[in-house]
């Protein structure tokens, strides 16, 4: 049976390394989750809250390209984890 390398380490990580690494890596993955459920799906509705949070009036056009900048961003992210993610555990499993 072989063992990792990895699974030897004569350096020990502190607890709270540990857990600020696993809640920025869930944050990474729940910010644009969030974004992405939350935001409207009608134009309109978004330059609403627009108006409401900031006072700011918004045109239709503008709104449009914000919701679709949102939209192409968070959908980015999400890939670029993902892909991070996956390299990471194929990396991993292909060790020997």
């Amino acid at each position: 049976m072989t063992t990792h390398t990895c699974c030897h380490s004569d350096v020990t990580q502190s607890p709270e390394n540990s857990i600020t690494r696993r809640v920025l890596g869930a944050t990474k993955w729940i910010v644009p989750t969030a974004i992405l459920a939350l935001l409207p799906k009608c134009p309109m509705c978004l330059a609403a809250y627009v108006a409401l949070a900031t006072g700011v009036g918004i045109s239709m056009p503008v709104v449009t390209w914000i919701r679709t900048g949102l939209l192409l961003t968070c959908l980015c992210a999400l890939a670029w984890f993902a892909v991070g993610t996956l390299r990471h555990r194929v990396a991993h499993c292909t060790r020997d």
